[in-house]
C-alpha cells in the first residue's frame, strides 16, 4: 500500500488536482523546485580588479616621481642662473668666484680684479712681512661692490682701496696705479661686450614658463583660452632656452675674441703688467645652466604628455611596439 504524501495532497486538493487525477497524470514533487539560470564561466577576456590596479599604480607612480625629479631641476636652474647674474656682488667666497673674467698682476704684491655682470672684486696680497720671532705672514685683503655700471671710476677706485685696509703707502699706491689701469678695462667690457639684459631675461622668463608650465600640468581643458595659455607657455620656453644658449655662446665667442684665441688660451698680456684671463667657474655654470633647463623642459614634456589622453595613447603605442621588437629580437 502507498504512503500519501502530504505536499502531493494539498496538490491534489484543488481543482486542477482533480482535473489530474482525472486524467489520471499523477503531480510529481520536482515542480516544488525552484529554477536555477545556468552558470556561464566568465570570458577569456575578463580582467581582474587587481590587474586593472596594478598599471594604474604604476603609471601613477612614475608621474610622481617624473614630477619630483622636474621641481629639483627647476630650483637648480633658478640657483644656477641667480649666482650667474650675481656674481663678483659680494666677498662671499661662493659669490666672488663666479666672476666672467678677471684682470691680475703677479709683482711683489699679487693683485686681481674680477668682475661679473654687475659687480667687482678687488683681492689684493702684499708681499710678505715678518714679524718680530721671525716668522713671515701674509694677508689676503678682499672687497667687493654691488655694481661697477654707470660709476664715476675715480669714486669706484677710491672706494675700493680705502676698504682694503692696506698698511704701507707703497702697497696703496701700488693699489690706485693698478685700478686706475683695470677700471677702464673692466668699464668697457661690461658696458659693450658683456650685457647683462641677456641673464637677467632669461633667468625671469625660466621662472614665468616653469610657473605656467607647472599650472598646465595640474588641469587640463577644451577651452580655446586654456589653449592660448599653453602656446604662450611653450613660446616662453622656447625663448627661454634660446637665451641661455644666447649667453653661454656669447660668452665663450666674447672671451675667445679677447683672448685672440681659443679655448685653450687662457691669459692674455695686456699693459702695466696686467693680464687678462676667463673665468672658468662661470662659463662651467653656464654650460651647466643650459643642461639642467633643457633636461627641465623635457621632464614637464613628458609629464604633460602622461596628463592628457593623447599624450597616453601616444605612449602606450611606443611601448607596444617596444614589447614587439623585443620579443622579435628575444626569438632570434
Amino acid at each position: 500500500m502507498a504512503v500519501k504524501k502530504a505536499g502531493v495532497k494539498g496538490i491534489k486538493g484543488g481543482k486542477g488536482g482533480k482535473n489530474g487525477k482525472k486524467n489520471g497524470v499523477r503531480q510529481s514533487t520536482s515542480s516544488l523546485h525552484v529554477h536555477q539560470p545556468p552558470h556561464h564561466p566568465p570570458p577569456s577576456t575578463y580582467v581582474a580588479p587587481s590587474e586593472v590596479y596594478e598599471p594604474n599604480k604604476k603609471r601613477n607612480g612614475r608621474t610622481c616621481a617624473l614630477a619630483c625629479f622636474a621641481v629639483q631641476t627647476y630650483l637648480a636652474a633658478i640657483v644656477l642662473g641667480i649666482f650667474v647674474v650675481v656674481g663678483c656682488t659680494s666677498s662671499s667666497s661662493a659669490i666672488k668666484g663666479v666672476y666672467i673674467a678677471e684682470l691680475h698682476a703677479n709683482d711683489t704684491d699679487s693683485f686681481s680684479l674680477q668682475f661679473g655682470y654687475f659687480g667687482g672684486c678687488v683681492t689684493v696680497q702684499p708681499e710678505l712681512t715678518t714679524s718680530t720671532s721671525g716668522n713671515r705672514s701674509s694677508r689676503v685683503l678682499t672687497h667687493c661692490v654691488a655694481s661697477l655700471r654707470d660709476q664715476d671710476l675715480e669714486d669706484v677706485s677710491e672706494s675700493l682701496w680705502e676698504n682694503l685696509d692696506l698698511d704701507s703707502h707703497s702697497t696703496t699706491a701700488y693699489v690706485q696705479d693698478k685700478l686706475n689701469t683695470s677700471l677702464p678695462i673692466v668699464d668697457h667690457l661690461q658696458d659693450d661686450v658683456f650685457h647683462w639684459p641677456v641673464p637677467v631675461i632669461h633667468v625671469a622668463l625660466f621662472i614665468l614658463s616653469g610657473i605656467m608650465l607647472f599650472v598646465a600640468c595640474a588641469g587640463a581643458s577644451r577651452r580655446k583660452a586654456w589653449k592660448g595659455v599653453v602656446v604662450l607657455t611653450l613660446i616662453l620656453c622656447a625663448f627661454s632656452l634660446a637665451l641661455s644658449l644666447a649667453t653661454v655662446l656669447g660668452t665663450l665667442q666674447a672671451m675667445n675674441a679677447i683672448l685672440e684665441g681659443s679655448l685653450s688660451t687662457d691669459d692674455l698680456e695686456l699693459e702695466n703688467g696686467l693680464y687678462l684671463s676667463r673665468g672658468s667657474t662661470l662659463q662651467a655654470m653656464q654650460v651647466g645652466l643650459v643642461v639642467i633647463v633643457t633636461l627641465f623642459y623635457v621632464l614637464m614634456g613628458a609629464l604633460f604628455t602622461q596628463r592628457t589622453p593623447e599624450g597616453i595613447a601616444v605612449i602606450q603605442l611606443f611601448q607596444s611596439a617596444g614589447a614587439g621588437l623585443r620579443e622579435k629580437v628575444g626569438r632570434r
